[in-house]
C-alpha cells in the first residue's frame, strides 16, 4: 500500500550510487535530498561503501547500503562494518551475494549471513535480501531466468542445479531458494 503522504514518484524512488569517483557529485545531481542506494563494488568492498554512506548521510540523503556477503571476510569484519554503519547514521542493509567468484572468507551467499546478521546486537532496523537467483551463463540451453536451488537447508559443495531443468548452474553459484 501507498504512503498517502508521499507526493509524487520521486518521493517514492531510491537512487542507486556506484561507489567510484565523487559520490557527492553524483548526489549532488538529485533534485533534492533523496533515499540512495550505494552498491558494494567488486574492487572497493563493503567497508568503501559504509564509508560512502556516511558521506552521503552528511549531505543530509537517506541511504542504505549493499553488503556483499562474500566480502565479509569473517564475524569480526562484520563487526566492524555494523558498527560503521551505526556511526555513519546507516540504518538500511541491503544484503547480496557479490559479484565476485571467490568468495573472501566464510559467507558465499547472502542467505548463509542472514540468520547471523539477525541476532547481531550492532544489526540495523531495516535488512533487505536479494530474491533473484544468480543467471545461470553455463546452461547449455540459455534458460537465464530459471532459479537455481540447493539442498533445502543443507551447505553443499557440488554445484547447484536448476530447480526446473534440473542442469548446473554456473560456476561458483550458490543461489538459493531465498535469495543469492
Amino acid at each position: 500500500m501507498i504512503d498517502p503522504t508521499f507526493t509524487s514518484a520521486e518521493d517514492l524512488a531510491r537512487f542507486e550510487i556506484f561507489p567510484a569517483g565523487s559520490i557527492e557529485t553524483q548526489a549532488a545531481e538529485l533534485p533534492r535530498q533523496a533515499h540512495i542506494t550505494i552498491t558494494c563494488s567488486p574492487k572497493h568492498g563493503p567497508d568503501h561503501s559504509v564509508e560512502a554512506a556516511g558521506r552521503l548521510r552528511d549531505l543530509g540523503h537517506t541511504v542504505t547500503v549493499h553488503v556483499a556477503a562474500r566480502m565479509v571476510r569473517d564475524r569480526s569484519h562484520l563487526d566492524a562494518l555494523l558498527a560503521a554503519m551505526k556511526d555513519a547514521g546507516a540504518d538500511d542493509l541491503f544484503l547480496v551475494a557479490g559479484d565476485i567468484e571467490d568468495q573472501l572468507g566464510e559467507y558465499a551467499s547472502a542467505v548463509e549471513l542472514l540468520p547471523i546478521l539477525a541476532e547481531h546486537p550492532q544489526r540495523p532496523p531495516t535488512i533487505g535480501i536479494t530474491g533473484i537467483p544468480r543467471i545461470i551463463r553455463s546452461s547449455p540451453t540459455r534458460i537465464s531466468s530459471r532459479p537455481c536451488w540447493t539442498s533445502a537447508g543443507t551447505r553443499t559443495t557440488s554445484r547447484p542445479r536448476c530447480a526446473s531443468t534440473r542442469t548446473p548452474c554456473a560456476t561458483g553459484s550458490s543461489a538459493t531458494a531465498s535469495g543469492d
